[in-house]
């Protein structure tokens, strides 16, 4: 190999150098910026949880309480059914 190959090769290698200290850095900025957003989401979820346990929770002392069974909507229909039937027959 020549000094004038040898250039050739340490200018090229140092210039890919660059370009990789380049890349990695832009990498390292990428994965901080994705880690931020990946904690937030993980407290949002958490929170998310949380909230969905307290609900639940208030859901099973609700329907457990001493509160109105609610009809369903099937039930509704047949009453409303047999008040007209009731209401034909007078």
């Amino acid at each position: 190999m020549t000094i004038e190959q040898y250039r050739k090769t340490m200018e090229q290698i140092e210039q890919d150098h660059h370009e990789l200290k380049s890349v990695k850095r832009s990498l390292e900025l990428d994965h901080a910026a994705f880690m931020q957003k990946y904690d937030a989401a993980m407290e949002q979820q958490a929170r998310d949880c949380e909230l969905i346990s307290d609900l639940q929770d208030k859901l099973r002392e609700l329907e457990s309480g001493p509160v109105a069974q609610v009809r369903s909507a099937e039930d509704l229909e047949e009453e409303l059914a047999s008040s007209d039937r009731t209401k034909a027959d007078l």
